[in-house]
């Protein structure tokens, strides 16, 4: 062999070895990648419990707040009057006035288990049970009479969930 088939050989050699480190690079590289994003899948899925707690835990603090007006409304009948008057519900005795509170409270809590249970944070059986309670809620005339003026004041997927009932 001369010394030029030599160094072509050694050359040759040579590139197979760079070929064969540049392929075990290239593996190494998607590899890394490929850890990285389901690193990345995951902080999406931490993300979204920690925003999907945030959101609960700010419906939470309005259905509280508006636990503190009823306690209000009762303790305070002109302003339960005039709050309601207000709103659209017309002109209603102390007793009515305590009837729409207890309610719209009741609505509240039925809109908030039906917005959890859209984002599948409520167990089926769980959602199952209070689904039957809101169809049996609206078989109450009361509640089919306040749903009139109320509605507008739900979210529309709740607000259409309950049409779907009555």
């Amino acid at each position: 062999m001369t010394l030029k088939e030599l160094i072509e050989v050694g050359t040759l050699i040579f590139i197979a070895g760079a070929f064969a480190v540049g392929f075990r690079q290239m593996r190494s590289v998607a590899k890394q990648a490929e850890v990285a994003t389901k690193q990345a899948e995951a902080a999406v899925k931490q993300t979204e419990v920690i925003v999907g707690t945030l959101e609960q835990s700010s419906h939470d603090a309005q259905i509280a707040s508006e636990k503190d007006l009823a306690v209000l409304f009762l303790g305070e009948p002109d302003v339960m009057r005039w709050h309601f008057e207000a709103h659209g519900f017309g002109t209603l005795t102390v007793e009515q006035g305590k009837t729409l509170t207890f309610i719209l409270l009741r609505l509240g809590t039925h809109e908030a288990m039906f917005l959890r249970n859209a984002k599948c944070r409520v167990p089926g059986e769980i959602w199952e049970s209070w689904e039957r309670v809101i169809a049996a809620d609206f078989r109450i005339d009361e509640y089919k009479e306040a749903w009139k003026v109320a509605r507008r004041f739900y979210a529309v997927p709740f607000a259409n969930y309950v049409d779907k009932l009555l």
